[in-house]
């Protein structure tokens, strides 16, 4: 039996985005969504962001040990899962996890004064343009104008969970960071070639070469920037599957 992979999506997207990036594997997918997103469960306003999301991919995971895989904010959360249950997983790949508190030094301070436009945004009132400055950082270079439709309402209608997720990807609020040092996962960080990344996103991901004792970190190159999962997943899939020829 091909074991499933429990595929965890970015914010403003949702389990189907997946899909693409799991045929490639030739794998059976569990795609749950995110809470607020398509297919997920409802985002209960006041209540810790980070939880819930951990709460819904665990309720999702089958008895079998997985493959696991995330993407920005469901890297993040993956994160979360296998050192909640690393029995239960038997790799995690990540690309490119929105997890700032493992980041450090100037690319940090400027990615955090370049959100602050997005903050100061929202608390006037201007959720266009919030959505807009966030896209800009980390869509796929295609201009807000130029989104579907459809898109451009769920980024409008979720942009309020950039502040709502900022207590565990920006402040660590969980202790996620110390617990990383003791994840015995095999684990597997992607990011964008360096020519198209955001100086933070690197930072990140040297941040986790650090802090992991299981790791291995590759880049991936093709077109869509920071949704190379969902835009390239082809060769994303490539760097898996190599990453997965290795484990036990």
């Amino acid at each position: 039996m091909t074991r499933p992979l429990l595929a965890l999506h970015a914010m403003f997207m949702h389990g189907a985005a997946m899909a693409p990036l799991a045929e490639a594997l030739g794998r059976e997918i569990i795609a749950p969504g995110l809470p607020g997103h398509r297919r997920g469960p409802p985002w209960v306003e006041g209540r810790d962001y980070m939880e819930q999301a951990v709460d819904a991919a665990l309720a999702a995971m089958p008895d079998e040990p997985i493959d696991l895989f995330g993407h920005s904010l469901g890297a993040t959360v993956a994160l979360h899962v296998a050192v909640a249950r690393p029995e239960q997983v038997r790799s995690l790949t990540i690309f490119e996890p929105a997890l700032f508190s493992a980041a450090s030094g100037a690319a940090l301070d400027d990615y955090l004064m370049a959100m602050k436009v997005v903050s100061d945004a929202l608390e006037t009132g201007r959720e266009g343009t919030a959505a807009a400055e966030f896209h800009a950082h980390w869509g796929t270079g295609a201009a807000w104008e130029d989104l579907p439709t459809n898109l451009r309402k769920t980024i409008l209608r979720l942009i309020p969970l950039v502040p709502a997720t900022e207590p565990a990807v920006v402040h660590d609020k969980h202790g996620l960071l110390p617990q990383l040092r003791a994840c015995p996962v095999p684990v597997l960080v992607l990011q964008q070639e360096a020519h198209q990344q955001l100086p933070v996103m690197a930072s990140i991901c040297d941040g986790l070469r650090s802090l992991l004792p299981n790791v291995t970190v590759r880049s991936v190159a093709g077109e869509g920037r920071h949704m190379l999962p969902v835009t390239a997943p082809q060769a994303v899939a490539a760097e898996v599957a190599a990453f997965w020829a290795d484990l036990p």
